[in-house]
């Protein structure tokens, strides 16, 4: 995922979260205040947020977090450290995306306040906005969603396609197909991935169109997202792409090929088990034991003598596929074995 410039924490926490808890937020007017009393536990927890310390405002919205729905009272607070970009020493960067997660975890009652947030002018809480709703299942989100799709910044774009594609709704499929074409080769490849999760045929001739894309990425994740279409006609237009310059793209077309299961792949997946690449190698293996492809027995029991450990995995569980028979990863079984079928068919 692209990697934007962020700005600073403000200086006084308190005031800004004051302000924003109030209703104010860049000269617009915000929605009306959660409702619910807040409780102790949760009038403990904001106020930690206003806290000088980024650990203890991140520990503070992890656990209102947890407490999901209850923690209702303090959403105003939270949204107001949407954008909150300091560093955290672990593997989530910032506090604002602690604070994503915890309000996409209060779920429904922070969906006013979070479309509110799509309209900032910071791309960095419009960002966080989307990351927060996209964890909500609530019908409000998708026509917000659809629009930030064409926010423009590329970052903001490619986690609006990418929530939409994860809540899988087709009523929003064409946002993500329009973004096939965005000038931005990561929010296109974000488009390759959502439309692969949301699997609606509607995408399957703007994938096709896109597996001629200039970026390698962009060929991979489309190669990927018409195998979990899970339609033939892609087969013939992905079969070019185990000879693409790009390994990962090679690697890409060999497991959508498996997983669309059609016998016309067979020849070109053979081929591959040639490539320079072990993860193409392995991938074909693969390949060819999801489609059971008897016609590549032979193949693969002569690539099976000294084959490496991660290349053998794959060829004996392909034999295992095809055949039923359960030898292993010994070349000197399988060879046997091999000979003795094509005895039986010769004297046949």
């Amino acid at each position: 995922m692209m990697r934007t410039r962020v700005r600073a924490v403000p200086a006084s926490l308190a005031a800004v979260l004051l302000l924003c808890a109030a209703g104010a937020a860049g000269g617009r007017t915000a929605p009306a205040g959660t409702p619910g009393q807040m409780t102790s536990e949760v009038r403990a927890h904001v106020d930690r947020l206003a806290s000088a310390d980024a650990h203890e405002r991140a520990e503070a919205a992890i656990s209102l977090g947890q407490m999901e729905a209850l923690a209702a009272a303090a959403v105003p607070a939270l949204a107001a450290l949407l954008g909150d970009t300091a560093p955290l020493e672990r593997w989530r960067s910032n506090v604002g995306e602690d604070v994503a997660e915890a309000l996409g975890n209060i779920g429904a009652q922070a969906v006013p306040r979070l479309v509110f947030a799509l309209e900032d002018s910071d791309r960095v809480v419009r960002r966080n906005a989307v990351l927060a709703l996209q964890r909500i299942k609530d019908p409000r989100i998708l026509v917000p969603l659809a629009r930030t799709a064409r926010d423009a910044d590329p970052a903001v774009r490619c986690e609006a396609v990418g929530a939409l594609g994860m809540i899988g709704d087709v009523r929003v499929v064409g946002p993500m197909i329009v973004a096939l074409d965005d000038d931005v080769s990561e929010v296109r490849m974000c488009a390759a991935a959502a439309l692969g999760r949301v699997g609606d045929v509607r995408a399957l001739f703007p994938l096709l169109a896109a597996l001629r894309d200039s970026h390698a990425g962009v060929r991979s994740g489309v190669a990927l997202a018409l195998g979990s279409l899970d339609d033939r006609v892609a087969v013939v237009p992905l079969i070019p792409l185990l000879a693409d310059d790009d390994a990962e793209v090679r690697a890409s077309a060999v497991h959508a090929l498996g997983m669309l299961k059609d016998e016309s792949a067979v020849p070109g997946l053979i081929a591959a088990m040639g490539d320079t690449d072990m993860n193409v190698r392995k991938g074909s293996a693969l390949a060819l034991g999801q489609l059971r492809a008897a016609g590549a027995l032979g193949f693969l029991v002569g690539a099976l003598e000294g084959a490496p450990p991660a290349l053998s995995v794959s060829l004996t569980w392909a034999l295992g596929q095809i055949t039923g028979e359960k030898f292993g990863n010994s070349p000197e079984k399988w060879q046997a074995w091999w000979g003795e079928q094509s005895r039986g068919e010769d004297e046949q």
